[in-house]
């Protein structure tokens, strides 16, 4: 038996419990006690069993999302490298290229942060 069930088994002869001696009821006898007593842990393991499978097919889900996702990015990280290979081809530099697709992934204003920053840069170890 799992703690959760355990735990849920233990509140709900706790509430049951609660309720068979309220004193504003009469006592009940032990064999209904009992009968009370087997029916909420019924109900609570049922529950249990519910919220687990639910966990398990949610996290199946997922999984096969994420595989799938996965599988998607290796086709196309295949597409792209198949893009260089033939601008390369083609007689363009490929790290050329690729700086230029950084460079217009970045914010006008951040690109021309770094672009001063560089030029500083050279510019004081007198390559410039």
């Amino acid at each position: 038996m799992t703690r959760a069930v355990a735990l849920t088994e233990q509140a709900a002869v706790t509430s049951v419990a609660a309720t068979v001696t309220d004193a504003s009821r009469p006592s009940l006898p032990a064999f209904q006690v009992q009968e009370y007593l087997s029916m909420a842990t019924a109900a609570a393991q049922e529950k249990d069993e519910v919220a687990h499978r639910f966990a398990k097919d949610q996290l199946k889900a997922i999984i096969e999302r994420i595989e799938r996702l996965e599988e998607e990015k290796k086709a196309i990280s295949d597409d792209i490298k198949d893009v260089y290979a033939e601008a390369k081809g083609n007689g363009f530099d490929v790290k050329a290229l690729r700086t230029i697709v950084r460079l217009r992934k970045q914010d006008a204003d951040e690109r021309a942060e770094q672009e001063t920053i560089l030029e500083t840069y050279l510019q004081a170890l007198g390559m410039l």
